[in-house]
């Protein structure tokens, strides 16, 4: 008899011991995306009550691979989509993170967004502060998923901006000012101008960028305008383009005019540094180009001048947002020119902005400074433009 309560206090004792089980109920799904990584993620967060006053201490999945993103309607699009998955734990359910790529899973989550939902291979444990055991079955989290992970259209932008930077999504804009260097008070207009032709599966586009003021003999003033620039060749991550282009390059007064032709492989690198101080801001990785030109003058203010050349170069473009509201703007651009002589081939321009963005209205107070060489004419000059950038065109560039 001692024996048998003996066994049934140890048994007693043992049951109390054990951490109590409780099956989870998903109280919401919510999808969003992170781009403060070198590749911008999908964010799914998974929501649920717990009972009690109690919070999650540990996650006891297998591992961060046990979830994953799936689709009976598009099974074979993600078939072979190696997408890299990591979690973090909340305290009141779990967020699983996957790496996206400039593919058709992205459009998809836009256009058909109810076709998605989260899988698991097996039912997910988690552990509480109180050591009970709470269970999420399979079922349930593929229910409760299902139709709840999609992404707008300015989050797909935000993605693409993030994985391409200035390739995919070249901001059209138009920054008006004045130069408190000049005698006489002059007017400077900065802009750029990028709009995609309409036509299906090839990637042609209509180009234009400028410096012009009302003091047109100033040596920094030029234009371009390509109407022809082709998209031969980009990867999958959009990482990586090669472009052609042909157009029109002149100084403002048309005293030198030339025609181009251009090949440009642009690409992207990680981000040099972050200057956020924790301030949700989109960073756009820094762009970086190396191209060859031929271009053939038209114009020369001496005519015995004129001639065939080609022009070597290499450039740099990087967005850096600095705190809540405040960007910096740098453009660099080196070039050798074989049609002038070895001493002087090799020249440059330049230009830092720093702007402060306006939450109410569609501009940007803006300081920029330019120095160097006008790749036109090659003659030196430096400027500082004080006034507004504005997004006026309102579209998305061709890029």
């Amino acid at each position: 008899m001692k024996q048998i309560l003996y066994t049934a206090a140890i048994f007693l004792c043992c049951a109390t011991c054990l951490p109590a089980q409780t099956n989870l109920k998903i109280n919401s799904v919510e999808a969003d995306i992170d781009t403060f990584s070198d590749i911008p993620s999908l964010e799914v967060r998974v929501n649920f009550k717990i009972p009690g006053n109690d919070s999650i201490d540990a996650f006891n999945a297998l591992g961060g691979d046990e979830v994953r993103l799936s689709s009976l309607k598009y099974w074979a699009v993600m078939f072979g989509e190696n997408y890299k998955t990591t979690m973090s734990l909340t305290t009141s359910g779990f967020s699983v993170f996957y790496e996206l790529e400039a593919g058709p899973v992205l459009q998809l989550l836009n256009s058909e967004p109810g076709s998605f939902y989260l899988e698991a291979k097996n039912d997910l444990k988690f552990l509480t502060k109180n050591k009970d055991t709470l269970t999420l079955e399979i079922n349930e989290l593929r229910s409760a998923s299902k139709g709840k992970i999609g992404l707008s259209v300015e989050q797909i932008d935000e993605v693409l901006a993030t994985l391409a930077g200035n390739l995919t999504r070249y901001r059209n804009f138009f920054n008006l000012g004045f130069d408190p260097q000049a005698e006489d008070f002059t007017l400077s207009l900065d802009y750029l101008y990028s709009k995609p032709y309409k036509i299906e599966n090839i990637g042609l586009y209509f180009f234009s960028e400028g410096r012009l003021s009302t003091f047109s003999a100033d040596t920094l003033n030029y234009f371009k305008i390509y109407p022809i620039n082709a998209n031969l060749w980009e990867d999958k991550l959009m990482r990586y383009h090669v472009v052609a282009s042909s157009g029109l390059e002149a100084d403002q007064i048309f005293s030198n005019a030339r025609i181009n032709v251009n090949l440009n492989i642009e690409s992207i690198i990680p981000n040099l540094v972050n200057l956020t101080y924790g301030h949700d801001r989109l960073r756009l990785k820094p762009v970086v180009a190396a191209g060859i030109s031929y271009y053939n003058q038209i114009k020369v203010p001496d005519e015995s001048l004129k001639q065939n050349a080609f022009l070597l170069s290499g450039e740099i473009y990087y967005y850096i947002p600095v705190m809540e509201a405040y960007y910096f703007l740098v453009h660099a651009k080196t070039f050798y020119d074989t049609g002038r002589e070895k001493a002087v081939a090799w020249d440059y321009h330049a230009s830092v902005a720093l702007g402060l963005e306006l939450k109410s209205a569609p501009a940007t107070i803006i300081a920029k400074y330019a120095f160097g060489a006008n790749e036109i004419t090659f003659e030196h000059n430096d400027q500082l433009l004080i006034g507004f950038a504005m997004d006026l065109f309102g579209e998305r560039g061709g890029r």
